[in-house]
């Protein structure tokens, strides 16, 4: 696919808007990540050895890794190309954010296959961003976007663990 075929297939994508995801969806892709990952599921057979940046529209080497595997494995989950390359981008700005960002802590366990807080999780899953938006707003709108998910969860006395 050609840079200009984004241009006509996915105007969101190359207005660097992504689309929010459903945070179960999310939820199963993640758990997908670190299972595949850490070996206990299988990887995809058909990793591929180069991937189309949508930023330059350049083929780019696809460094063969489990977590690179795991993360291609889970975005098969998402059929639809928007969804697909949300969960990408959301997967290493924003999960990256949540498991290294200190302020984050208490709403993850660090162990093995690390888990992530139901709220923590959903406001990755919806928070709006672009692949413009610098990572200071990033971290002030994800920190923003849980307290208002913590705030709905406590209202509603809904499960807040992972698993």
């Amino acid at each position: 696919m050609k840079r200009g075929d984004h241009d006509q297939q996915l105007p969101g994508i190359q207005a660097g808007t992504f689309v929010a995801l459903d945070p179960l969806a999310l939820r199963c892709a993640y758990i997908t990540v670190i299972k595949t990952a850490a070996g206990l599921l299988p990887p995809d057979d058909d990793f591929p050895t180069e991937y189309e940046n949508i930023v330059s529209g350049q083929l780019e080497p696809m460094e063969d890794t489990p977590l690179n595997r795991g993360m291609f494995k889970a975005s098969k989950l998402f059929d639809d190309e928007a969804e697909r390359i949300s969960f990408l981008f959301r997967f290493t700005k924003l999960i990256g954010l949540a498991l290294t960002d200190r302020r984050y802590a208490r709403y993850r366990d660090d162990g093995p296959g690390p888990a992530l807080h139901i709220a923590l999780l959903t406001a990755v899953a919806v928070l709006p961003f672009s692949r413009r938006t610098p990572t200071k707003d990033l971290k002030a709108r994800l920190h923003d976007e849980l307290q208002r998910t913590l705030a709905g969860l406590e209202k509603g006395g809904e499960e807040t663990r992972l698993h």
